[in-house]
């Protein structure tokens, strides 16, 4: 059976094939007017391979940051006064800043935690946050900036909070943000989101989303590729289909590896070698992304199994992922 019909047939994507140049194994591609997709193999691996953490991780990330920074620069969008918003403690691990200033980029720097007051796992839809720690840049009054943001952007929750805060000391200081640049893994409805808190306060907001634009769970949290939402599923047993805004060869290429359903970014604090909250930096324990990325395929499997869209090629993705995962954990302990 055509497994690869089905799954065209069955999900509602949304193809781009806006092909706007390629760099050293990056291909930079125009979903719409100001919000572009990047592809690289390292963008394939982060979101395909849940097992992927630590300093394998850290390094995949390193390559995609220097490949989008140099594109970045290519385009013009690194000209000019610049700031760069360190959100903590996850948003550090796409390594955007250190691929910046290989590129002799300047930039005033500004660091902020928003921290959500309820935690939990797979559920960020209360909108309940607080700020935990700041730094403020040295900020020029009259001055135009562009306002640097790597993230992975599900609700865009977070993001509003933290750009709220940079505009704040920006009108505190008399100057302003002309253009925002968000890179990471981003849902549809974050950039939306951030569009819409922007409007009126900053001229251009720009997003280049790792491999696709993705679509966002009903927990506010999971952005797979395309497969159920397994938020929905778990609740009350209904089987929601999603399915990302995406080139079409880049679909296919991440297809042959990819398990229909996963959280592409995963749990990112979770998959990093170590992490700084603004006064200290801890070691990240990395069974537990690895753990609960066993536990979601497991939970994924039993929602896909039946589906007429599912067969042996995700089956055979599934035992592979598993099994490394638990090759993974094994050299943990």
């Amino acid at each position: 059976m055509d497994y690869y019909g089905q799954v065209m047939n069955a999900f509602n994507f949304n193809f781009t094939s806006r092909l706007l140049k390629t760099f050293n194994g990056l291909s930079l591609y125009e979903a719409e007017r100001g919000k572009y997709i990047v592809h690289s193999k390292e963008g394939v691996q982060i979101a395909c391979y849940p097992w992927l953490c630590g300093h394998e991780f850290d390094k995949a990330n390193r390559l995609l940051a220097t490949k989008v920074a140099h594109v970045m620069n290519t385009m013009g969008i690194l000209e000019g006064n610049m700031l760069f918003l360190n959100v903590l403690r996850a948003a550090p691990g796409y390594r955007l800043k250190e691929a910046l200033l290989d590129e002799g980029v300047e930039f005033e720097e500004a660091w902020v935690r928003p921290f959500y007051a309820h935690q939990s796992f797979r559920a960020h839809g209360i909108a309940d946050l607080v700020l935990k720690y700041e730094t403020a840049p040295e900020l020029k009054t009259g001055k135009e900036y562009t306002l640097i943001k790597p993230d992975t952007e599900a609700t865009g929750n977070t993001s509003i909070f933290s750009i709220n805060w940079m505009l704040g000391k920006c009108k505190a200081a008399g100057c302003r943000i002309s253009t925002l640049v968000l890179y990471g893994f981003i849902s549809e409805r974050a950039i939306k989101a951030i569009e819409d808190s922007t409007r009126g306060l900053i001229k251009e907001v720009l997003a280049f989303a790792i491999e696709d634009i993705t679509p966002l769970a009903e927990n506010g949290y999971d952005m797979p590729l395309y497969g159920l939402d397994y938020s929905a599923f778990e609740t009350r047993k209904e089987k929601v289909r999603l399915a990302a805004w995406v080139p079409h060869d880049v679909f296919k290429e991440m297809y042959g590896c990819y398990y229909p359903g996963m959280d592409q970014p995963g749990d990112w604090s979770e998959r990093q070698v170590e992490l700084f909250d603004g006064t200290k930096t801890t070691k990240v324990d990395l069974s537990i992304h690895l753990r609960r990325s066993a536990e979601l395929m497991k939970g994924l499997r039993n929602a896909n199994l039946g589906e007429p869209w599912y067969g042996e090629h995700h089956e055979k993705i599934y035992q592979e992922i598993y099994h490394k995962i638990e090759d993974e954990l094994a050299k943990l302990s």
